[in-house]
């Protein structure tokens, strides 16, 4: 019923307009540009002004908070100046130009040649040389045709003529290998520099270097995309705040992503991108959307829980008469975009803060709009004048105060005083969104570990795996051996793995399939990178798994993922309650006194290993 209401009402309003004549439209539509222009000021001092005063009117603390935004941002290349950070500028003056250094590309083109993904591209690099020399073969076999000696004589110069000019100006032999090598070289240099301080390790897993240096580029170009494109909005939270308080907090960068928005987050701007790309095939049309969606990091900042459509919606709707007006508006900050960049560091500091600050200016300007969607809006401080603005009012008020002739007048205005500086104003305002809350660990209270029992867990399990791994050798061989890297009776990857699994997985213990799964990738992750760090720093095996199915570079195994997973279950649902009922028996200034013990013993037999080698030899592992 209601909904057929509102469709007669939105008929007969259509009607109404039908009947407007020419000129009353006009009028109507003037009256309504000259309230928005009243309601949006979009006077261009006016913004500069109260942008300005923001940065630089509110002491010395606010502008060193967002100076150190402004460094943040520069560190993610997240700027208006076209990627031109301050550490760009600070390289140049260092005379740094790039990660794709000579020396790694040398040691890239070294890892390639030892690989067959590397024999296979240089196959593919030679295929033009063996379609040359097929050509000269055809080309001869032709001439040998040729009856007539003048003729052929003719034809030879002329093809003699040819090879000169193209010898003359060759073409740039760009091979693919090179292209391939150069892209990992810029996107992974650092993985390749620190890799190749080990030569020995570098000659024994040439494979295992290519594939982790391509791993690591794919990671960062991800990661770089990710933090670069969803931390506009922890930007843009920053920058409105610092609108309306006198000294920003640094933590609200972080507030948008709570209560799970990151990935929200992640997935709105994967679709903002995509139509801007396909906006780009058009390039005009990139542009004019660019303003367009200009407000969507802004929009998100102040509510994270909007979907790419209503964020497109509104932020039209916003923009929407004032596209050109905008781009206008940037030709007048082209001093502030010479001054960042002719002025070395200092420049980008301080122009690249008023940059930011007069671009928030404009969405808190047009959210004013009362004829577009203001459901999604949910600060209502944002409402209000700028924090410098109010101030200024005080002291206007304060001065009125000052001057008025009666006790009553004076009263009236004091009162109207506190009313204003309640509403707006405030050194620390109430905002809607709260700050970002990090709950580490889920236990229920009853099930919640000490310190002191993660120490004890730690030396349990790590004694676990010593006998475990001590009595599989004595069965298999015969024979005992101490089979860890320290000489005591420890082995530190299995307690760091249990220690790791209750911390982290506890709270998946009414979830067991959810538990498996985290469990084996927990520990993947963990036991690889272990003996990844053994091989590269201190050129030792402790275990290989090349003889056993579903090895990764036989550093990691799907049986003993699978053990390691049975032991996962175990450490949570009996080793870990039991230690921590044990403990609480044995008393609490006791079990104080043997994690310290246990301790001692650790960095006792961790020092004697830094000093006489760890521990190593037949059955046991050790130098490769």
């Amino acid at each position: 019923m209601g909904e057929a209401t509102l469709k007669e009402k939105e008929a007969g309003r259509k009607k109404e307009a039908e009947k407007e004549t020419g000129k009353e439209k006009r009028a109507r539509k003037k009256a309504e540009k000259a309230e928005r222009k009243r309601v949006v000021n979009d006077k261009f001092l006016d913004m500069y002004k109260v942008s300005f005063k923001t940065v630089f009117g509110k002491g010395i603390k606010a502008f060193l908070v967002m100076v150190l935004v402004s460094v943040i941002l520069s560190m993610i290349s997240l700027d208006y100046a076209f990627g031109y950070s301050v550490f760009d500028q600070g390289d140049s003056l260092l005379g740094i130009t790039g990660r794709a250094t000579p020396d790694n590309e040398a040691i890239l083109r070294d890892y390639l040649s030892g690989t067959k993904f590397g024999k296979f591209l240089d196959a593919l690099d030679s295929a033009p040389e063996d379609v040359e020399d097929d050509t000269q073969d055809v080309i001869e076999d032709e001439l040998s045709k040729i009856e007539d000696p003048d003729e052929r004589s003719e034809v030879e110069s002329y093809i003699e003529d040819a090879n000169e000019e193209t010898a003359e100006d060759p073409e740039e032999d760009i091979k693919l290998s090179d292209m391939i090598i150069k892209v990992i070289a810029e996107k992974a240099g650092i993985v390749v520099q620190i890799l190749s301080t080990n030569k020995e390790y570098v000659e024994r897993n040439k494979g295992e270097i290519f594939a982790l240096t391509v791993i690591a580029m794919v990671i960062i170009m991800i990661l770089s995309f990710l933090i670069k494109k969803v931390s506009s909005v922890g930007q843009g939270r920053m920058l409105l705040e610092n609108r309306y308080q006198r000294v920003p907090r640094l933590r609200r960068f972080f507030a948008p992503y709570g209560r799970g928005q990151f990935f929200h987050l992640v997935w709105v701007y994967i679709q903002f991108v995509f139509i801007l790309f396909l906006w780009s095939l058009t390039v005009i049309g990139y542009f004019y959307k660019g303003y367009q969606y200009r407000m969507v990091p802004y929009l998100l900042a102040e509510n994270p829980t909007l979907s790419w459509k209503q964020v497109k919606k509104i932020s039209s709707q916003m923009t929407k008469g004032y596209k050109f007006k905008m781009f206008l508006f940037e030709m007048t900050t082209i001093p502030l975009w010479i001054f960042e960049m002719l002025i070395p560091v200092i420049g980008p500091l301080l122009g690249l803060s008023v940059i930011m600050q007069l671009d928030a200016e404009w969405y808190v300007r047009l959210r004013r709009r009362t004829d577009i969607d203001r459901s999604a809006f949910l600060e209502p401080i944002f409402d209000g004048d700028a924090y410098v603005v109010t101030h200024t009012e005080k002291k206007e008020y304060k001065a009125l105060i000052k001057n008025a002739e009666t006790e009553d007048e004076k009263k009236a205005l004091k009162k109207e005083l506190k009313a204003h500086l309640k509403e707006e104003g405030k050194e620390n305002p109430d905002y809607v969104m709260p700050d970002i809350l990090i709950d580490i660990s889920n236990f229920e209270e009853a099930d919640k570990y000490k310190v002191t029992d993660f120490i004890v867990m730690f030396f349990s399990f790590s004694l676990v795996g010593w006998l475990w791994e001590v009595a599989l050798h004595i069965i298999q061989d015969h024979a005992f051996v101490n089979r860890g890297m320290m000489y005591g009776p420890w082995i530190p990857i299995y307690g760091f793995g249990g220690v790791f699994i209750i911390f982290f997985l506890n709270r998946f213990k009414n979830n067991k399939v959810k538990l498996v799964i985290l469990t084996m990738i927990l520990c993947g992750i963990l036991e690889y990178l272990t003996s990844f760090v053994l091989d590269f720093a201190m050129n030792a095996s402790y275990w290989d798994y090349k003889d056993l199915s579903f090895n990764l570079n036989g550093r990691i195994c799907l049986a003993g993922l699978a053990a390691f997973a049975a032991g996962g279950f175990a450490g949570i649902y009996l080793i870990g309650p039991a230690i921590k009922g044990r403990l609480e028996k044995f008393g609490k200034k006791r079990t104080v006194i043997l994690c310290m013990i246990l301790v001692a013993a650790f960095l006792i037999d961790f020092i004697c290993c830094r000093i006489f080698g760890s521990n190593s030899g037949a059955g046991v592992g050790g130098t490769i």
